[in-house]
């Protein structure tokens, strides 16, 4: 080796760092925090799969959300034909109470107009019972044949006023214009009555009493038809 080459090695060497007997080797300076820390990778992992869960959970609100609209739905459309149905049920109590309220009209009308016929019925049989008292009165002393054909003729009298009055209520008159036409004949027949035994009292004749029974009219004879006449007439 030449004195150059030693001195340009001896200057190479002196140019060149030396190294470091006394110094440790490198090592990491993290915390036990950061060394737990997970990664960039993990935790973007991780906030996908939250959202991923809170989407979840969002669609399963979203269901029992619309589940309970539509059943919320359904029940007020019940509620809305049950209440159709109430309003329908209630219109037909409403006409059945007014039908059974006019039925009860009707009812009452109708007994009412039977006990008026009654009582017009039971008024015209007291005055036929009178009328037999006064003929059976004014006849007492007369002989048996002549009672005989006095009740016979009273019965044919009954019979042709019964017959008469029964026409006259198939020809549509009222029973109070038939008790009046009665009650007209009553008097009627009364008044002819005593005139003739007025004149039976006169004449003095044995068959004075049946004369004048047959001129006087009464309820079958010519009283009730002649009453009926005058007031059909003056109407």
């Amino acid at each position: 080796m030449t004195a150059s080459e030693a001195a340009s090695g001896a200057a190479a060497q002196g140019d060149s760092p030396r190294p470091l007997a006394s110094t440790p080797p490198r090592t990491s300076c993290c915390s036990p925090s950061a060394a737990l820390a997970p990664s960039p990778e993990t935790a973007v992992k991780r906030l996908i799969a939250t959202i991923d869960s809170m989407q979840q959970q969002q669609a399963h609100a979203e269901a029992r959300r619309l589940g309970a609209e539509q059943t919320a739905s359904a029940a007020a459309a019940e509620a809305h034909s049950l209440q159709v149905l109430l309003h329908a049920e209630l219109r037909q109590l409403e006409e059945m109470d007014d039908r059974q309220q006019a039925a009860h009209a009707a009812l009452d009308a109708g007994l009412l107009q039977q006990a008026q016929r009654s009582e017009q019925l039971r008024q015209v049989q007291a005055r036929v019972a009178a009328l037999r008292a006064e003929s059976a009165a004014s006849n007492g002393n007369g002989s048996p044949e002549e009672e005989h054909e006095h009740e016979r003729q009273l019965q044919q009298k009954h019979a042709l006023a019964a017959e008469l009055q029964h026409r006259l209520r198939l020809a549509g008159v009222e029973e109070s214009t038939i008790a009046q036409l009665c009650s007209d004949a009553a008097a009627h027949s009364a008044v002819a009555g005593g005139q003739a035994a007025a004149a039976q009292q006169q004449q003095q004749q044995p068959d004075g009493g049946v004369a004048g029974l047959r001129k006087a009219p009464w309820l079958g004879g010519g009283g009730l038809l002649s009453s009926f006449r005058r007031r059909t007439t003056a109407t």
